[in-house]
């Protein structure tokens, strides 16, 4: 077997997965029903665009980082079974990064091999064409990765009208950080074609595109930070020494066949390892510097 298809690495948790001392929380949840547990995400948060007329000490949420903070402020939101539907202002503010970290955390705690995947949509319907900034997770089963969209409940479905299975996303409609980064050096697509919002001129394009695929190579590492941690190559123009660097990246995480111990290897590479500080440029407070236990 490829080492890449042998998916026990993702079988347990990252430190940013591990509900830790919330685990009890996971205790009881559905088992071998994906559907179940997408529902679950749905009912305990809400995206923070959703949350501009909460007070600041809520939107904050939004920068939480880990898991068990996640799955602690979840409960103390509502103490009820997860399983019961939270009205919408007793649910965690986060962002598309929380939702698939918390379906990940859910299937880890369950053995189920899942991992997180950083990139761009092309089904969240704003301009067409226009390939929108998002976290999805990938997760074993039946002998393949399959990509899932925690977020899209019946709701968003319609909005998006979304005809395809978002338990099983095609590929041509979620392209993973290296898959962008690949398509616009090669001419294929536009870097102004990605981003956050086809009116928005700050977050979009070539620097957009570099921060995805950094992260999803962290994320194939089990390195899942808040999407906006940032340092080194991440940080505005990549210097053009690097990018030979950035295009092995995006081969190496693209491939059909991962080399995993190729991927494995660039969590040390000094051009990618997390810092033990670094920028964290929240969208609801002022830019702080921070650590990975912070949070």
């Amino acid at each position: 077997m490829h080492p890449e298809t042998t998916p026990d690495f993702y079988r347990t948790h990252s430190p940013m997965s591990d509900p830790g001392t919330a685990a009890p929380l996971l205790a009881h949840l559905p088992q071998d029903d994906l559907g179940a547990l997408c529902r679950i995400v749905q009912t305990v948060y809400r995206h923070y665009y959703d949350s501009t007329a909460f007070p600041l000490e809520r939107r904050q949420e939004v920068d939480l980082r880990r898991a068990e903070r996640l799955w602690q402020r979840i409960a103390a939101l509502d103490a009820r079974p997860l399983t019961e539907p939270r009205p919408p202002e007793q649910r965690l503010i986060g962002c598309c990064r929380d939702a698939a970290l918390l379906l990940c955390s859910m299937l880890r705690q369950q053995g189920i091999p899942a991992r997180l995947r950083v990139g761009f949509a092309a089904y969240i319907r704003t301009v067409p064409g226009f390939h929108v900034d998002h976290v999805v997770l990938e997760l074993w089963d039946s002998g393949r990765w399959h990509l899932v969209d925690a977020e899209q409940d019946a709701g968003l479905i319609a909005a998006n009208d979304i005809q395809f299975s978002v338990h099983d996303i095609p590929r041509d409609q979620f392209l993973a950080g290296g898959q962008a980064w690949l398509a616009v050096r090669d001419g294929r697509l536009a870097a102004a074609d990605f981003g956050a919002d086809p009116q928005e001129h700050f977050w979009r394009g070539e620097w957009a595109i570099r921060q995805r695929l950094l992260q999803d190579a962290l994320a194939l590492n089990k390195i899942e930070y808040l999407l906006w941690d940032t340092w080194g190559l991440m940080e505005g123009d990549a210097p053009a020494g690097h990018l030979g660097w950035l295009d092995t990246v995006a081969a190496l995480t693209t491939r059909q066949e991962i080399d995993f111990a190729a991927v494995r290897a660039l969590a040390q590479d000094a051009r990618l390892k997390p810092p033990e500080r670094f920028m964290t440029y929240s969208p609801v407070r002022p830019f702080y510097e921070t650590t990975p236990d912070t949070l």
